[in-house]
């Protein structure tokens, strides 16, 4: 993954990304929201609130040959820890957010048969407050929206996109 998340500069450049692809959102996106200038120390008053659970990286360890208590596991204590937390109790999730690389069906398992693909997360009743940003998002769901995917490209100014 590391050839995926850095480049000749060090860790996440501010100017662009080396060799990203869909998978490295969770932690693409997450280094960013570090460097976002209007972060404050208490999330209680936040108007929004970044869950920096790397939710993709989570279910793709699981997605083949594991039973639905494997690839729930970590989306249940997350959810569990989420609700305990003091700013939770504030809109019940509904100002909390999270980022994915993988597309909304890897987190909406429709049933309890092992045989069915992917994890239930964005099913359980307190992560249906929460909003989620996915590479590919479902047109039946409300919680969950389409970002797109991170390139090679990534342009720093109008020349850029002229030489390219």
């Amino acid at each position: 993954m590391c050839k995926f998340t850095t480049n000749a500069e060090g860790l996440f450049s501010d100017t662009g990304w080396y060799a990203t692809n869909q998978f490295a959102v969770d932690v693409i996106f997450s280094n960013r929201m570090k460097q976002y200038e209007c972060l404050i120390e208490d999330s209680s008053v936040a108007a929004a609130i970044f869950v920096p659970f790397y939710a993709g990286f989570d279910i793709a360890r699981f997605l083949w040959g594991y039973n639905i208590l494997r690839r729930d596991a970590a989306s249940l204590d997350l959810v569990d820890w989420l609700m305990k937390r003091p700013e939770w109790s504030i809109m019940k999730g509904k100002d909390h957010f999270l980022v994915a690389g993988r597309i909304t069906l890897d987190f909406r398992r429709l049933s309890e048969e092992e045989t069915d693909w992917g994890n239930k997360l964005l099913f359980l009743p307190a992560a249906k407050n929460m909003s989620m940003l996915v590479v590919e998002s479902s047109p039946w769901n409300a919680n969950d929206f389409g970002i797109p995917y991170p390139t090679y490209f990534h342009p720093a100014k109008d020349a850029d996109v002229f030489n390219w």
